[in-house]
């Protein structure tokens, strides 16, 4: 195994037991000595104890917290059960790939970076609702990584030509302990954000000078039935729905300039809004014009169902209200009508448009999100060694005609 510098894999969860177990499977895989997989349990009354301790890996360790817990805040005690070295945030239905610590550990090593992010995989779980796939891996097709500047990448998305998903962050990457540290204000907490995953990536990029994009992904984004995500802005509400419990557990407030609706670029705003508040130097980051919040806002619920979109229209006129500016949402919504979404593409097979494929779990007798995993690793590691290209299968008709030609020519 290799053993160098230390990684800490936090999961953390809350009755999700179900989910858990398989995305606890993808961690203990990781060929990596000097790793701890810290799983965050936030007062779960299932059986998640049970699961954890099933496992039965040294490397794992289960803390609990004294009562329920934000999701900013959970995340926030896990983090400070954590010493140096790298850290990451998997979710507990999410997945690591297959030797994922191992190839991250050697490209930081490389290049000298404290972070890294890398192009987005998705599994949708066979139960996710929501209209998804059910049981589908859509997953990247290209390979290769980069060094790239922080602050040309943060400027990119912050003037919305990028998805915040491209900056390294603890949920979408790896992020060393000391740029963590470098982002902490003067509260003595990370997170100042009810999106710790977007505030992560937006506030220590503002610290790094340079992180490695990677076109490989090392995690799957699962997507199930407990997904806040896939709730957020379904149209039935309930009690018991995750989106209901994300917004009444206590978590930290949205920033008093925003509304929270079903917009990511309203989350990305009121996060970014945020970093510049609390990060020590944050504040030399220009802010992002509202006018431009709130066009991208209602560009992005445009396509999406009529309720979203006037959930969206109306917290746009509220948000210029509160900037003493009304006129301004009465000249962008018209501008941004409500149109009919296109139907989601449900055909399974490679996009040459976006270098992803999209399978059908189903054909491979695979439904959780460990064996999606497997199956991403093996179509990323054939593609790398060329054995689906044409130049692979070229070398390797060559190779056959050679071998074919010595065996006649020694007879």
């Amino acid at each position: 195994m290799l053993a160098t510098r230390k990684f800490t894999v936090i999961v953390p969860t809350r009755n999700r037991a179900d989910t858990l177990q398989h995305t606890l499977r993808t961690c203990v895989m990781q060929d990596y000595d000097n790793l701890e997989i810290l799983v965050s349990d936030n007062c779960s009354d299932d059986g998640t104890a049970e699961v954890v301790a099933a496992v039965q890996d040294p490397r794992v360790r289960r803390i609990q917290t004294e009562r329920r817990l934000g999701m900013s805040q959970n995340w926030e005690f896990a983090l400070g059960h954590v010493g140096d070295g790298m850290v990451l945030i998997v979710g507990d239905d999410d997945a690591l790939l297959p030797n994922a610590i191992q190839d991250i550990a050697r490209i930081l090593s490389e290049t000298g970076c404290e972070g890294i992010a890398w192009k987005e995989s998705k599994y949708y779980w066979p139960d996710c609702g929501g209209g998804a796939p059910a049981n589908t891996l859509r997953m990247s097709l290209r390979s290769g990584w980069r060094v790239v500047s922080a602050k040309e990448a943060l400027d990119k998305v912050t003037r919305y030509e990028a998805a915040y998903t491209t900056l390294p962050s603890l949920y979408w990457g790896v992020l060393s302990r000391d740029a963590i540290r470098r982002a902490t204000g003067a509260t003595g907490a990370f997170f100042q954000s009810l999106n710790p995953d977007v505030y992560s990536a937006l506030a220590t990029t503002m610290v790094l000078d340079r992180y490695v994009w990677s076109e490989r992904s090392y995690r799957l984004n699962g997507m199930s039935r407990h997904s806040t995500g896939i709730s957020f802005a379904a149209v039935e509400k309930t009690k018991e729905s995750p989106r209901t419990q994300f917004l009444t557990e206590g978590n930290l407030p949205f920033h008093p300039s925003y509304v929270l609706v079903p917009a990511s670029p309203l989350y990305v705003a009121e996060a970014y809004q945020q970093a510049r508040e609390h990060v020590p130097g944050g504040a030399s980051y220009p802010a992002i014009p509202l006018a431009t919040v709130l066009d991208q806002a209602l560009r992005s619920a445009s396509a999406d169902r009529a309720d979203v979109y006037d959930q969206v229209a109306e917290a746009v006129r509220e948000m210029a209200r509160l900037a003493g500016t009304p006129e301004l949402a009465e000249g962008l919504i018209p501008s941004h009508p409500h149109r009919e979404a296109p139907p989601p593409r449900t055909a399974t097979g490679i996009s040459l448009r976006t270098m992803t494929m999209k399978v059908d779990c189903n054909h491979f007798a695979i439904r959780d999100v460990a064996g999606a995993a497997v199956l991403c690793h093996t179509i990323s590691s054939l593609l790398e060694h060329d054995y689906f290209s044409p130049k692979g299968i070229a070398k390797r008709v060559i190779a056959d005609v050679r071998g074919r030609i010595s065996r006649l020519s020694r007879r």
